[in-house]
């Protein structure tokens, strides 16, 4: 080959620039990645961020998820367009190296996706740049101050994608490149995406900040990858957190910095070997076959084809292929043997059925590509199984674990999601397979009528989303027959029975779109925007989740000992109904759409617009008829619809802030539970005072937007003296509140009284939560959000300032006036005869009347308002401290655990009886509660246990201290730190709630259990603190003030470990007197700043510890590497933290 002839690079590009622009998938691509990068880039601005570290957390994000996308979709039409448009044979008999064309192509993937990414990092630039001041980039950016830079968000971004972006995506293209030789496209989409799934997986144990739930599960391990990490995400993140410090070493003795330029080398020369690797496969053939006059044949194998190309013989100007005489390749798509013999000459539609079948089925099963993938799916299932069957929570084991557990790890998980992306790959390949390989217009010859063949299709599609839980389920049995766990039938077959019921479903979406769509690359993009529309948080971002998102879903909820499935079982039946009849819809067009699955359209227009009108109908019905349903039962369907609401409401109602209001000060309840129907119903008297000095002439009162308001059948309001205003205020929306002007103006003092009654019906189409429920073992109702609230409330304010300032509002919203809200209760609750019924108070009687029991409560005074309501199934377990009656219900109590919740309970009782104040009421019931995202929950006079945590879990062998009873404490303790004091404020902090309860915790667990369990507790803490921070990217606050849970709880507990060190007990303790003296209700309420006030009083030597501690943003970060270093807490101790964790919560839970 002559030099002169040889292709330049410039010359070369700007040709496989004139043939991509012409390529659709390129600019859908390029528009789906600006989209998405626009919408990414708004949804994850953090207001306590500065925006230099803001913008470099999205594009961060943006690489993980979009850059792995970007360059399998642009990867084939590059690399492979020799092979997609059939012109291998020509290309090879130009007079060009096929190293250097391989090169030139690689290197316009490479130049192509990198415009790309820095297009899609242009939105993240504009957003944050708004908001962007020199001196907060410049604080974030180590070396910005020394550079002066007069743009420094410019700067960033440009060292983001200089020191990131391009050595990331240097590998990344190279191994497409190496992919791209070695396969077909098919084996680049699927390994790009394995391999983006597993660095994903690996950015969870790192600590991830984008990725929900993500722990660091190893510090070694954390450290090693701070420079081997192959997209350095987590040296960026550290640098976000913390900045670049020369004197941060990691394990290996390296700083950060030198760790993070050590990374980009060996990116750089893993790059460097894919890329040669590649050019060197293509340059060996030419220098060891290469004849004279000739050119060597380049063509890789035919994708799909079961033989090797034939072989080519290449004149200067012709190109010749030698005869062939042997029997030509068999079709893989359609077997001539079984297809062409069975399905041609069958003469029954049976046959012709059962040969389409088997041929379907022998698509995705000879191919090895499939096999491997499934294989390695179900090491999945079975590594999570194994991992976490005994696993309830850090320091924790589950005590017997059964087939419920199991299965938890993987079927609501592993199943759906890796079951949906396999039979959409299954899918593709068997309804796309005759148009990939050329032979759509032999398929499109046949006598096989489309609907046969999609029927068939479907056929085996059902039997593979059949195949894939089964095989799940056969793993998790054999893992639980290993770990001689206790086996139960019934699990299996509901979760095996769901999940394929709704995989199947799936397999005929994905049919349904590759015959209406009939190119396989259009119905691949499709089904893979599909999927990100099923899996990802884009809708939710986008504030329009919907639970029809997510396509044939059946939302069956993980199950639990305490009622099985029973969060969601009733969910099943409308689901399956909704989207079988949407399946059936879909495949019923593709089967007049599709011409035999060849790619064509029908010879003629064989779907009549009546038939078309018709099966619109029913789709479009069964979606108004789910949506309805869906609106009926939860109103406030999303996070949009919730923001409007709550604009609306403080738009239209905030008038009502500053004018005198009645207060509630009694409330007298009737509930009766009916669990068989999942009913209840609830009758209400409110006894309303006026407390100010001036005449009160209107009530408005209301229910929360989620739950149908007004008078109705659901819902109903009696005033009487009063008329109701008719319309609405200034024209506005009722928002599900009512506004009565009384006939004569409340006097100062006087009170009134008033009805409501309301109905609750457990909803069909919405799984369990935490608030609200009823089902045969447990029925809770929690009063508020779900009865009529009096007067306005600031609880329904938005507080986001950007949403704020997005609905018109206010930077920041009214602030609650202080003031305790207390109120007396009776109750009188019903149930079966064979449940208990539950309220706050005394028990003051118990009847037994036609197979209903009925039970009367009276509170001793005053509580906090937050009534709640329950029938419960267990038997309680009762015991006496002091004058506290002690009430334990819970459906599995051995007597071992039984005694340490009461110990607990006892403990915390006599403790504030001794040192701060007596227990204000009569009863304290413990209840037992199922797995509904929180661990534990305090209300007055009642706490909420998780079953799961609480009492069919124990401490690890290593622990150090018992979490149960920990938790138990901390619940309890809750009695007097939040529902006693720390209330009564407009302040939005939880120091007087939660943090100081982390004081109670670390005293009880040392009179206990003894000093060694207490440093285990703060050792355990510390870890839990400093692992949080590294994902910390938001504004550092002080203790007093801090937002996030591991600051509220982790933080805490250094804190008070360090002071109780520093200074005992006994300070502490005055000064929790003197709040109680000066704060207690019914006087002012507390804020957290007395409590510092009052420390500092006591001890006034140690005022610059208490400030440190308190009212500094890292003043415990010294504290929890101090203890990290010198305090090993269970050697070998396994952090890992199952998904339900992450998520449990609540107002009074620990984390």
């Amino acid at each position: 080959m002559k030099t002169e002839n040889a292709l330049s690079l410039t010359s070369g590009l700007v040709n496989e620039w004139r043939f991509l622009r012409r390529q659709p998938l390129l600019w859908v691509t390029a528009f789906a990645t600006m989209g998405f990068a626009t919408l990414l880039s708004q949804g994850l601005a953090i207001d306590e961020m500065a925006p230099a570290a803001a913008m470099q957390l999205a594009l961060m994000t943006l690489q993980l998820l979009i850059m792995p996308a970007i360059v399998a979709a642009i990867a084939p039409l590059m690399l492979l367009k020799d092979r997609r448009c059939n012109m291998a044979e020509l290309i090879a008999a130009t007079p060009q190296s096929g190293a250097r064309l391989l090169f030139i192509q690689a290197a316009g993937l490479f130049a192509l996706c990198f415009l790309l990414m820095l297009l899609a990092g242009l939105p993240a630039l504009g957003v944050f740049a708004l908001d962007a001041s020199p001196q907060a980039a410049s604080a974030l950016t180590g070396n910005i101050n020394t550079l002066q830079h007069p743009w420094p968000l410019l700067w960033v971004f440009a060292e983001f994608h200089i020191m990131w972006l391009a050595p990331n995506l240097l590998l990344w293209t190279g191994l497409a490149l190496w992919l791209c030789r070695q396969g077909s496209s098919v084996t680049l989409y699927v390994t790009l995406s394995l391999t983006m799934f597993a660095y994903l997986y690996l950015c969870s144990l790192m600590g991830s900040p984008v990725l929900a739930g993500s722990q660091v599960v190893n510090e070694d391990f954390y450290h090693l990858m701070l420079w081997l990490d192959p997209m350095n995400f987590v040296a960026l993140t550290q640098k976000l957190g913390s900045g670049f410090n020369q004197s941060n070493l990691n394990s290996a003795g390296f700083t950060t910095e030198q760790a993070f330029v050590l990374n980009r080398l060996l990116v750089l020369a893993m790059s460097a070997g894919l890329w040669w690797r590649a050019l060197a496969a293509m340059a060996k053939p030419s220098d060891q076959q290469r004849a004279p006059g000739t050119r060597p044949n380049t063509c890789c194998k035919e994708e799909n084809a079961v033989t090797d190309s034939l072989p080519v013989t290449v004149a200067p100007a012709v190109t010749v292929a030698q005869p062939v005489t042997a029997e030509p390749p068999q079709i893989t798509a359609l077997d001539a043997k079984r297809s062409g013999g069975e399905i041609l000459s069958g003469s029954g539609t049976g046959r012709r059925l059962l040969a389409l079948y088997l041929n379907a089925l022998g698509t995705v099963v000879r191919e090895r590509l499939d096999l491997a993938l499934l294989g390695l799916w179900l090491l999945f299932c079975a590594n999570e199984v194994a991992s976490g069957l005994t696993f309830a929570e850090p320091l924790a084991r589950l005590i017997s674990p059964g087939s419920i557990d199991a299965l938890n790890r993987i079927m609501f998980d592993l199943v759906p999601v890796g079951g949906s992306l396999l039979l959409t790959l299954f899918g593709w390949q068997v309804a796309t397979g005759a148009s990939r390989i050329g032979f759509g217009e032999l398929i499109a010859a046949t006598a096989v009528k489309s609907r046969e063949l999609i029927a068939a299709q479907w056929l085996a599609l059902v039997t593979l989303a059949l195949l894939l839980p089964v095989l799940a389920a056969v793993v998790t049995l054999i893992v639980q027959l290993l770990f001689a766990s206790p086996i139960s039938g019934a699990p299996y077959l509901l979760t095996v029975a769901v999940r394929w019921l709704s995989l199947a479903l799936w397999g005929g979406w994905v049919l349904g779109v590759c015959h209406l769509l009939r190119s396989p690359l259009a119905a691949a993009g499709s089904l893979l925007l599909m999927l990100v529309i099923k899996y990802s948080p884009l809708m939710a971002g986008l504030g329009l989740s919907h639970p029809l998102w997510n396509f044939t879903n059946i939302p069956l909820q993980p199950g639990d000992d305490f009622w099985g499935y029973g969060a969601s079982l009733a969910t099943v039946l409308p689901y399956s109904l909704l989207w079988l009849t949407l399946t059936l819809a879909i495949l019923v067009t593709a089967g007049f759409a599709t011409h035999r699955g060849g790619g064509f359209r029908p010879p003629a227009a064989r779907l009549s617009p009546v038939l078309t009108a018709q099966i619109m109908a029913v789709a479009v019905i069964t979606l108004l008829v789910g949506h309805s349903q869906l609106i009926a039962e939860k109103p406030l369907l999303n996070t949009r619809m919730s923001e409007q609401w709550r604009a609306d409401y403080e738009h239209q109602y905030l008038s009502f802030a500053d004018k005198p209001a009645l207060k509630l000060t009694h409330l007298e309840a009737r509930v009766d539970f009916f669990p068989g129907s999942g009913n209840a119903v609830i009758e209400l008297e409110y006894l309303l005072v006026n407390p100010h000095q001036e005449p009160v002439e209107t009530l408005l009162i209301g229910r929360y937007g989620n739950y149908v308001g007004g008078n109705n059948e659901h819902s109903k309001i009696e005033v009487d003296d009063a008329s109701l205003e008719q319309g609405s205020i200034e024209g506005g929306p009722n928002l599900g509140q009512q506004l009565y002007r009384w006939h004569t103006p409340v006097a100062p003092n006087d009170s009134r009284r008033i009805r409501a009654s309301l109905h609750f019906r457990q909803p069909d189409w919405w799984p369990a939560n935490n608030r609200h429920f009823i089902s045969k073992q447990l029925s809770y109702l929690r009063a508020y959000p779900l009865i009529p609230m009096v007067g306005y409330q600031y609880d329904w304010q938005l507080t986001d300032p950007k949403l704020r300032q997005k609905h018109g509002l206010p930077k920041q919203s009214r602030a609650r006036p202080d003031g305790y809200d207390w109120i007396s209760i009776s109750s009188t609750v019903s149930s079966c005869d064979n449940q208990t019924p539950l309220a706050q108070g005394r028990r003051i009687d118990d009847t037994q009347a036609d197979g209903r029991r009925t039970v009367r409560y009276q509170t001793r005074g005053p509580i906090r308002n937050l009534p709640a309501w329950m029938s419960v199934a267990a038997q309680p377990s009762r015991s006496v401290a002091g004058e506290v009656e002690i009430n334990i219900f819970a459906p599995y109590l051995p007597e071992q655990t039984l005694a340490l919740h009461r110990r607990a309970m006892t403990d915390t009782l006599n403790w504030f009886a001794a040192n701060i104040s007596s227990y204000r009421g009569h009863a304290l019931s413990l209840v037992a509660f199922p797995e509904l995202a929180m661990s534990g929950y305090a209300l007055p006079q009642m706490i909420l246990l998780s079953n799961k945590l609480g009492f069919r879990a124990e401490p690890e062998a290593n622990a150090g201290f018992d979490q149960r009873y920990r938790r138990t404490v901390h619940e309890t303790a809750h009695q007097w730190f939040g529902h006693d004091l720390g209330n009564g404020t407009g302040e939005q902090n939880a120091f007087l709630v939660e943090s100081i309860t982390k004081y109670l915790e670390l005293v009880l667990i040392e009179e206990r259990y003894g000093t060694k369990a207490m440093e285990a507790l703060v050792a355990y803490e510390a870890k839990r603190y400093r692992e949080a921070e590294r994902s910390e990217l938001g504004k550092d606050l002080p203790l007093i003030h801090a937002l996030s849970s591991h600051q509220q709880y982790s933080a805490a507990t250094l804190a008070f470990a360090s002071l109780r060190s520093a200074m005992g007990d006994e300070p502490i303790l005055a000064t929790l007197r003197s709040l109680w003296q000066n704060h207690g209700y019914p006087k002012p309420p507390a804020r957290a700043e007395d409590f510092v006030a009052g420390l500092i009083r006591q001890q006034p030597e140690h005022r610059d510890l208490i400030s440190r501690l308190f009212l500094m943003p890292t003043g415990v970060d010294a504290i929890a590497d101090a203890r990290a270093q010198t305090t090993t807490v269970g050697a070998n101790q396994t952090t890992r933290r199952d998904a339900s964790q992450t998520t449990r919560g609540g107002a009074f839970a620990p984390r």
